[in-house]
């Protein structure tokens, strides 16, 4: 696998590596995604390999983990950024695909969503 410092060089109109996004612990974290499988990795760029709805789940876990919104909506929910997410994997609509999945099920938790918290496991929570 090639080291993902490698893989966000170059050329910036070719890639998109979200400024919020730019520290060693999510580095880490997109490393142990493409091991995983879940993230496929190239010059261009980076694919999401599993449905948008994990996708969701994985924005959601790590903006909330590592603080990416200052939103506060009711009592203690934290608004979750998608924006560096869609931009990094090429995709739109996350925030639909959460509201979609929750439309059907009392708690968002998409196929698969263990591996996304695997993933996470003993990642330092701060940026």
């Amino acid at each position: 696998v090639q080291h993902i410092e490698d893989l966000i060089k170059g050329d910036p109109k070719e890639k998109v590596w979200p400024k919020e996004l730019d520290n060693e612990a999510f580095k880490k974290i997109i490393e142990r995604g493409i091991e995983a499988k879940l993230i496929e990795a190239s010059t261009s760029g980076f694919k999401w390999n599993e449905t948008k709805e994990l996708l969701a789940y994985f924005a959601e876990c790590i903006s909330k983990r590592f603080g990416l919104s200052k939103k506060v909506y009711g009592k203690d929910n934290i608004a979750t950024s998608w924006k560096p997410f869609e931009a990094l994997f090429g995709v739109k609509n996350l925030k639909e695909a959460k509201q979609n999945w929750l439309r059907l099920n009392t708690m968002f938790t998409p196929n698969r969503y263990e591996e996304i918290d695997k993933l996470l496991n003993d990642v330092p929570t701060h940026l």
